[in-house]
């Protein structure tokens, strides 16, 4: 109820199959989203600002590598989330595709997953949604197995907390800067 209350919704993606067409070969592939009330060059702003993201969502690290300063085509991004202590999990993402404002494309290179991911925002009456596209698979054998037992929650349970941490993050800043 409390996050249906700020505007979270999580959407299955849902593939539609022609007949014969293959299934999602990812065992997660689920698109996450949020509402909020920033302007969606903000919210943009804040997302594509990876290295900052352990200040407003702690348990994500994140860094560019190879002396990157800014997202931009090519640019390798190493994500470590953890839980108490833990490492969860730890990969590379490599930014494949940037539209600023709109659209972030990436790949899952490096680590303990491969995939893609994208990035969405759109703005209606200065609320914008932020969604997140998640098409991954674990490279170990013991994810793959809670990947498969788990798929989509084990990824939306992450990025709920997440987007509530974005949200929360960008409509401060939003109120500052009015």
């Amino acid at each position: 109820l409390i996050a249906a209350q700020a505007g979270l919704t999580c959407h299955i993606a849902k593939i539609m199959h022609k007949k014969g067409s293959p299934m999602s070969q990812y065992p997660i592939d689920v698109t996450d989203s949020i509402t909020i009330a920033a302007p969606k060059a903000l919210v943009y702003q804040v997302v594509s600002n990876y290295p900052a993201t352990g200040t407003w969502f702690p348990p994500m690290q994140v860094e560019f590598l190879g002396g990157a300063t800014a997202i931009a085509p090519g640019v390798e991004v190493h994500h470590r989330y953890s839980q108490m202590g833990i490492t969860m999990s730890d990969f590379v993402r490599r930014i494949q595709q940037v539209t600023p404002n709109e659209e972030i494309i990436e790949t899952y290179d490096r680590g303990s997953m491969k995939g893609n991911g994208v990035w969405r925002f759109t703005e209606a009456n200065g609320i914008t949604t932020a969604s997140y596209l998640c098409q991954v698979d674990a490279t170990s054998a013991f994810n793959k197995m809670v990947f498969r037992i788990l798929g989509n929650s084990a990824h939306s349970g992450v990025y709920k907390k997440l987007l509530l941490a974005l949200k929360a993050h960008c409509e401060a800043l939003a109120k500052t800067q009015k």
